[in-house]
């Protein structure tokens, strides 16, 4: 099942609330960023363990990007755009079997 957020502090509460298998968080959000969503997620005992794929399209940052994700506890990152086959290995790797 998938459940969409439209902002930061959204993806926020409904990460919190149901506590996913796995989130995929673009670094760019409204509201909360994903450095601030990632951080409160890391911050909270419940969540702390939810595996984070951060993305974002901005390539030309892309290894400070993923640096600073993966310190962060992001266990990948991937450059938008995405290529689908890419996304569904990540999440099925990720994903609890």
């Amino acid at each position: 099942e998938v459940i969409f957020a439209y902002d930061g502090k959204d993806g926020l509460e409904k990460a919190l609330e149901l506590k996913p298998d796995l989130i995929l968080l673009d670094m760019m959000l409204p509201g909360l960023n994903g450095i601030e969503v990632i951080t409160e997620l890391k911050a909270n005992a419940s969540t702390r363990a939810i595996p984070v794929v951060v993305m974002t399209a901005f390539p030309s940052d892309a290894q400070f990007i993923e640096s600073v994700a993966v310190a962060m506890g992001a266990v990948k990152y991937l450059a938008k755009p995405v290529h689908i086959d890419i996304l569904v290995k990540t999440v099925e790797d990720l994903l609890p079997r």
